[in-house]
């Protein structure tokens, strides 16, 4: 078996362990969500043995949380619903194959273990338990939007069946766009959906039995009419036209560790960030960015990560004017430029 992907996973336990009475309980179910969701991955690749998996299985299934929520005031020391892409990024790190031979199944080791009558083991779902089975709580999406732009839309969903995945299908008019997703048995989980408003019209969202309706129009540019006046103009003006949009640089900011930045602010309906990662460390890395509102605290509007050492990439939010700031994760340097297209 796999020492490093064995060590990799004792370091994200003591993770779990050490911040776990820093946060509400609603963000720590979604951090060991997803720390179980990535051990599970990596047993089923052989990465890790099985006395490991079902050790530290049992061991995150145990953790509790003793604090409900955590004071505006201690937000830099506190880690927020933000870390989850985090736990995300270094799991699959340590998901990755590394080139070393893994140790041959036995006659008594299988990849999945179907339940039996003699085993205790929590263990995750096979194709032989009950299948999960998903109900759509809501769905959320722009009620306008602007021809050739790219539409953002989310769904919830609840798991009212045993934990596992399944597919999350939604449909815009005669499209359809599925996600698989994984959900522990009654937790709920938000899926975003992208895709491009290609034509004008309306556009129908739907997904079970939730639905919402997008009016894909035009961009209207509004001119003032000339006085009236009883006298002939002396001079003709020419035409008005309208000015050309370009981008303009908003901001910048720099650290090397996690930061809250300070708000700014945007003009147009269209922007972007620029940003550059370097790690700190020789063995693994994480950079993850959120994009919140001013005031917010709970529900970011845009996200994005690296899960490489070294990465240099533009990332575009359509959310459109407003006061935005950002929360960043990162082990290493990094440098964030706004640019905003008006």
């Amino acid at each position: 078996m796999n020492e490093e992907k064995e060590k990799g996973i004792e370091e994200l336990y003591n993770y779990l362990v050490k911040n776990k009475d820093k946060m509400s309980k609603e963000e720590y179910n979604e951090l060991k969500k997803d720390f179980e969701n990535s051990l599970s991955k990596t047993y089923s690749e052989k990465s890790i043995s099985k006395g490991f998996f079902e050790e530290y299985y049992e061991k995150v299934k145990s953790l509790e949380v003793k604090k409900h929520k955590v004071s505006n005031n201690s937000l830099k020391k506190v880690i927020p619903v933000i870390t989850i892409g985090i736990i995300i990024v270094v799991a699959l790190y340590f998901a990755l194959p590394v080139g070393e031979e893994t140790e041959k199944p036995t006659t008594t080791s299988v990849t999945t273990l179907p339940p039996t009558t003699q085993s205790s083991t929590t263990l995750p779902p096979t194709t032989t338990s009950p299948q999960p089975k998903f109900e759509v709580e809501e769905l959320s999406a722009p009620s306008r939007v602007i021809v050739g732009e790219i539409v953002t839309f989310q769904v919830t969903v609840k798991n009212i069946s045993e934990s596992g995945s399944d597919d999350v299908i939604v449909r815009i008019n005669d499209e359809k766009l599925t996600e698989s997703v994984y959900i522990l048995k009654g937790d709920t989980k938000t899926i975003t959906f992208t895709f491009v408003a290609e034509s004008l019209g309306l556009l129908t969202i739907a997904s079970d039995h939730e639905r919402a309706n997008v009016i894909v129009g035009e961009t209207i540019v509004t001119t003032t009419p000339p006085p009236m006046t009883t006298s002939p103009p002396t001079t003709t003006s020419p035409p008005t036209t309208e000015r050309p949009k370009e981008w303009h640089k908003v901001t910048y900011f720099s650290g090397n560790d996690d930061t809250t930045t300070m708000w700014f602010s945007i003009k147009g309906n269209e922007w972007r960030v620029k940003f550059k990662y370097s790690s700190s460390s020789s063995t693994y890395s994480f950079f993850s960015v959120f994009v919140y509102p001013r005031g917010g605290t709970t529900m970011y509007v845009s996200h994005f990560s690296c899960d490489k050492r070294h990465c240099e990439d533009t990332t575009y939010i359509y959310e459109g004017k407003g006061d935005y700031y950002f929360k960043v994760i990162a082990m290493g340097s990094w440098k964030l430029t706004v640019e905003d297209y008006y």
